[in-house]
């Protein structure tokens, strides 16, 4: 059976998709410096189990990637995370 107290809320995962990706840098910008190669944008289309849940009064969505390959009936109906993120420069 799936442990849902493992999830973690939807905006934790895509906050630690980002920082995968782009890293945080020194200044908080959060600009890749390896090679002067900075990340402008990223794209992800993930499948993830995700669900509602009722936590102190509000409703929030808990999401994570799948934890195997392998499914079984008992895991969650996977649903598809779309998500585009563009980097923009402070006026």
């Amino acid at each position: 059976m799936t442990n849902r107290s493992s999830r973690r809320l939807l905006e934790d995962l895509i906050t630690d998709l980002a920082l995968g990706v782009i890293g945080p840098s020194e200044s908080g910008t959060g600009m890749m410096r390896q090679g002067g190669v900075r990340a402008v944008s990223i794209e992800f289309d993930l499948p993830v189990e995700a669900y509602v849940a009722a936590a102190d009064g509000n409703l929030v969505v808990l999401a994570d990637v799948p934890r195997s390959r392998t499914r079984t009936m008992f895991d969650l109906p996977l649903g598809r995370l779309s998500l585009k993120l563009v980097a923009e420069t402070a006026p």
